[in-house]
């Protein structure tokens, strides 16, 4: 039981990662290489709670850095 468990929030974590990063690439879509970079950087310190949230929070980042 233990291992399914353990399997279960593995799968969660590797499903927010990529919910995550897809949420950076669509709003700094809009942005020059360098500014996704230095975007990309400032993302690494946003807490992911769930999708809605996380890019509502981005959206205020972009905008307050660009």
């Amino acid at each position: 039981m233990n291992e399914e468990i353990q399997k279960n929030v593995e799968g969660k974590e590797a499903k927010n990662t990529l919910v995550r990063e897809q949420v950076i690439s669509e709003v700094s879509e809009d942005l020059a290489d360098t500014e996704i970079e230095k975007f990309k950087e400032l993302t690494k310190d946003v807490e992911f709670d769930n999708e809605a949230s996380f890019r509502e929070k981005l959206d205020t980042l972009k905008e307050s850095y660009f």
